[in-house]
């Protein structure tokens, strides 16, 4: 079991934001945060604030095209 929720309630907040700014739906990478986000802790929890400095502080998130859902933390190709 993967303890990620924090990761899919702050993308689901995104997406729920992104479409209310742009009229466009879009899906956010949830296993991109898993995996890049340090002041969380993947499969084992976090919370939705932290992704969301994160976000901010990297300037976006990936889509679940680009980094797709595997419920499981990798390690990331990306900088964090």
């Amino acid at each position: 079991i993967c303890g990620s929720c924090w990761a899919h309630s702050a993308v689901c907040s995104l997406e729920g934001q992104y479409i209310n700014v742009t009229g466009e739906r879009t899906e956010f990478s949830e296993q991109d945060l898993m995996d890049s986000n340090i002041d969380n802790n993947g499969c084992n929890g976090g919370f939705a604030f932290k992704a969301f400095d994160f976000i901010k502080k990297r300037g976006g998130i990936q889509s679940r095209d680009e980094y797709p859902y595997i419920a499981r933390k990798v390690k990331s190709n990306r900088k964090k």
